[in-house]
């Protein structure tokens, strides 16, 4: 049952357990669960730059120590429109804990999505997310938003009600209306902070900025060689994104492969040497890692016989 049907009260002051605080603080804050956990406020952001990696493994539903994330696997969900992750992100949150941490989830609510994630956004365009908050209690909850994300120069949200402060039913819900209008295409993190008579709970806002991106296939397959003597494949490596990007080539003997280090304008593409030198018959594999200067890392499977 949507908002129109939530019990309202009052406007009044956000609930029991917030504390004001200024910009660039670090606060103790008190969970659903009992728990205080940190908030770190004061990383600027223009020197923030978000773990993708471990944000793909969690869309690809994997643990990231377990899977080597295989190029086209990293370049499907770079390339991703903000409307096509909200999507996976509204299928993804009702089964998975987000993988973020310091945030706080609830055990009172549902949310959904549970983190909203911006990405291949363009400066002055408006980008818009819903999150439906649900008591999934027996008993009817107050709810209100304690802290806006920011900056709210970009950032607005609108409700299905009038007020900030509200009572929900058991199996109410309410949805929160998030415009996005960013100035700048950069990583950086905020987040709306909800408050309830059991605590405070969170719903995470990452916006991603440009990503490293080249054309690496997920297989190379080198010639069929006999002992002692080498077999090579030369790879065509474009750089495909949207900004210059640095990166290092590693591969496991009897592999080796050249140029280790390269860089790329957009567009720029070079030839990648892999080779294989086995001294025995036999069939070989090995991953060749790619690892980017801003520290994403990519591997492709390599063969030879």
């Amino acid at each position: 049952m949507e908002a129109d049907s939530v019990l309202m009260e009052s406007e009044s002051e956000p609930g029991e357990g917030v504390s004001e605080r200024g910009q660039g603080d670090s606060v103790s804050v008190q969970s659903e669960s009992g728990v205080s956990s940190i908030l770190t406020t004061n990383i600027p952001q223009s020197c923030f730059h978000f773990d993708i990696m471990q944000l793909i493994s969690w869309f690809i539903e994997t643990h990231p120590n377990q899977h080597e994330i295989k190029p086209s696997e990293y370049q499907s969900q770079v390339e991703l429109a903000t409307n096509e992750r909200y999507d996976t992100l509204v299928k993804l949150s009702k089964r998975k804990q987000m993988p973020l941490d310091g945030y706080t989830e609830s055990s009172t609510f549902s949310v959904q999505p549970s983190l909203l994630v911006f990405q291949n956004i363009v400066p002055g365009q408006t980008y818009k997310a819903n999150v439906k908050i649900t008591n999934v209690k027996l008993t009817t909850q107050t709810l209100a938003v304690s802290k806006f994300p920011e900056p709210q120069s970009e950032f607005k949200i609108s409700y299905t009600t009038k007020l900030t402060s509200m009572k929900l039913a058991p199996g109410m819900t309410i949805t929160l209306k998030l415009e996005f209008c960013p100035e700048e295409n950069i990583d950086r993190r905020t987040h709306i902070e909800l408050t309830s008579r059991v605590g405070l709970f969170h719903v995470p806002i990452l916006v991603l900025g440009p990503r490293p991106l080249i054309n690496m296939p997920d297989l190379v397959e080198l010639p069929r060689t006999f002992p002692k003597m080498e077999s090579e494949r030369v790879v065509h490596v474009k750089n495909i994104g949207t900004v210059e990007i640095g990166f290092t080539l590693s591969v496991k003997r009897p592999f080796s492969v050249s140029p280790i280090k390269s860089r790329l304008h957009p567009e720029q593409e070079i030839n990648v040497s892999i080779h294989c030198m086995s001294h025995a018959v036999g069939h070989f594999e090995s991953k060749l890692r790619v690892q980017f200067d801003t520290g994403e890392f990519i591997f492709s499977d390599v063969k030879c016989e």
